[in-house]
């Protein structure tokens, strides 16, 4: 029997899920999160939960805080990964409801242990981000370019890739940032002087080529395997020990921001979040060296 052809009562979860991710995820959820939500269902069935088993009208919501919970106590998932499974499971639910095979979203009163740990994504130190630089000149330009504008403006990964011609100001140095997965509108990003002639150098290269300013050779849009590759092939070149990821791009951009003195409230901005308390809490990361300056400046005169 056909999946959309069954009776109401005799949809399992996992059955229902590849509804909505075929049905109704590619056409209503970003792109980014949609990747986002599949590597999330992946994890939940490496651990050998069952959840899916189970006929979507028998979930209780005890069950699923269960899920939740051994999550967080034996999967060790940070609080937001935590998080972003209800979403995708509640999601899911919902479409359900709507659809009349499900009464009720059992998900919805569940809640995230307290004490789950907070993921922490650490920002290069200063050595490791200037061995990275070092490598500079030893990958193909299209791919240093990549590395190198995330590290000096903050963008997303998601969001370079996204970025047209008619999305730099060349006269004022500008980037428009207008596809996030925020929605705090179109966004500005004042370009340093390094990030500015970055974008000269693909608009030699690229423009009569491509209408995205970061693409592969042929010209096409980047996809997610070649962003991939980049990182793993820099991470070789520059030996580095530690995660090297475009997400660790921007903690860094964050972090150097912060270190030269620069206000957090244009951090914040820059980096399109809700408030400076968020990027504070969450995206900064003081090098031991810069600390130990300041501690040795806070006590000069002793």
């Amino acid at each position: 029997m056909s999946q959309l052809c069954k009776n109401n009562d005799e949809y399992t979860i996992r059955e229902w899920t590849d509804v909505w991710f075929s049905e109704y995820a590619p056409y209503h959820i970003r792109e980014s999160t949609l990747i986002t939500y599949q590597y999330i269902r992946k994890r939940v069935l490496k651990m050998n939960l069952k959840i899916e088993d189970i006929l979507l009208q028998d979930l209780k919501g005890l069950e699923f805080q269960r899920l939740l919970n051994d999550l967080v106590c034996v999967g060790h998932y940070s609080k937001s990964s935590v998080k972003q499974v209800k979403n995708l499971y509640s999601k899911i639910y919902k479409y359900a409801v709507l659809n009349e095979v499900c009464i009720s979203n059992p998900i919805q009163m569940t809640e995230v242990l307290p004490y789950a740990p907070e993921k922490k994504v650490s920002a290069l130190s200063k050595e490791n981000q200037a061995t990275v630089e070092n490598i500079y000149s030893q990958l193909e330009f299209w791919r240093s370019s990549i590395i190198f504008f995330l590290l000096k403006t903050g963008i997303r990964r998601e969001e370079l890739v996204e970025l047209t011609w008619n999305d730099w100001d060349k006269k004022q140095k500008i980037i428009y940032v207008r596809k996030s997965k925020t929605d705090k509108g179109i966004r500005i990003i004042p370009l340093s002087a390094k990030a500015n002639l970055i974008l000269h150098h693909n608009y030699f290269l690229n423009k009569n080529k491509s209408p995205y300013i970061f693409c592969n050779p042929k010209g096409k849009k980047l996809s997610n395997g070649q962003i991939r590759y980049t990182f793993k092939k820099a991470k070789e070149l520059s030996q580095l020990s530690c995660a090297f990821t475009p997400h660790i791009m921007r903690h860094t951009f964050a972090t150097r921001f912060l270190e030269s003195g620069a206000d957090i409230k244009a951090l914040s901005d820059i980096l399109g979040h809700t408030s400076p308390a968020f990027t504070m809490s969450r995206y900064v990361t003081p090098d031991i060296s810069y600390l130990q300056n300041q501690i040795a400046y806070a006590f000069r005169n002793e």
